[in-house]
């Protein structure tokens, strides 16, 4: 009625497994010696469905391989994060540099301008002691008077157009010294938000770590907990990840 096969390795005694037996026959057979009756799956696993098994195994590194991979990935992009951090804290540091150089040309036009200034109202100055003389000495006073109107015009002119250039250009250094404390202040709050981010990916890049190492131990476990099955002198854990896996040694009715 039933057909049956030899275990390979050992003696033909106790060796003969029926393939198909009543469930009454089974519990002599069973490696884990339950008190329940009914098939035990993970003794005979491989015989009775080869592919199967080998296929769970094939899965389970497969799901392994591609969580390492995933991992692998968020390390990448957590390194290109830094990266990019310590490039915009270099940015910031050039800009705070340009910003030295900036305030030391612009003190240093505002002592030119004075030094200018100075100059001119001396040159000013000496030339009226030149119309006075020429004045005191009977020249004609209308003359005198004239050209020096007219030098004071045109000293005049030539002192506004110059003001005029160089406050259009202080202006234009003003704005863009402007522009430039406005971009650093919007990168400080940009790189305080990625500070923000960064550590919540460090912190659930360590959590996945620490699930998927644990996940990683389990299978690993099992899988030996399985090939141990076949070994005649293992003997299977009553607790721990191998009987928690498994059922603890019980076995699942038919």
């Amino acid at each position: 009625m039933y057909t049956s096969r030899k275990r390979a390795g050992g003696s033909s005694l106790g060796n003969e497994l029926p393939l198909l037996t009543p469930r009454k026959e089974i519990e002599y057979y069973s490696p884990l010696r339950s008190s329940r009756k009914g098939y035990h799956y993970g003794r005979y696993a491989e015989d009775m469905y080869p592919h199967y098994y080998h296929e769970s195994i094939r899965r389970s590194w497969d799901l392994h391989n591609a969580a390492l991979e995933d991992l692998n990935n968020k390390k990448a992009m957590i390194d290109l994060a830094k990266q990019n951090q310590e490039l915009k804290h270099k940015i910031k540091e050039k800009h705070r540099k340009d910003k030295i150089a900036l305030d030391a040309s612009l003190k240093l036009y505002k002592l030119k301008q004075d030094i200018y200034g100075q100059l001119q109202e001396d040159s000013l100055k000496q030339l009226v002691k030149q119309k006075q003389r020429a004045i005191d000495d009977d020249v004609e006073d209308r003359a005198i008077h004239d050209i020096l109107a007219t030098h004071q015009d045109n000293l005049k002119g030539l002192t506004n157009s110059i003001f005029v250039a160089k406050e259009e250009k202080f202006k234009q250094a003003a704005d863009d010294l402007h522009a430039k404390l406005s971009e650093i202040e919007a990168r400080r709050l940009l790189d305080k938000k990625m500070s923000k981010n960064y550590k919540k990916q460090v912190k659930r890049l360590k959590n996945d770590e620490e699930y998927m190492t644990n996940k990683f131990m389990n299978e690993y476990q099992r899988i030996d907990y399985l090939n141990n099955m076949y070994n005649p002198y293992y003997v299977p854990p009553i607790s721990g990840i191998g009987a928690l896996n498994l059922g603890n040694g019980k076995k699942k009715d038919m």
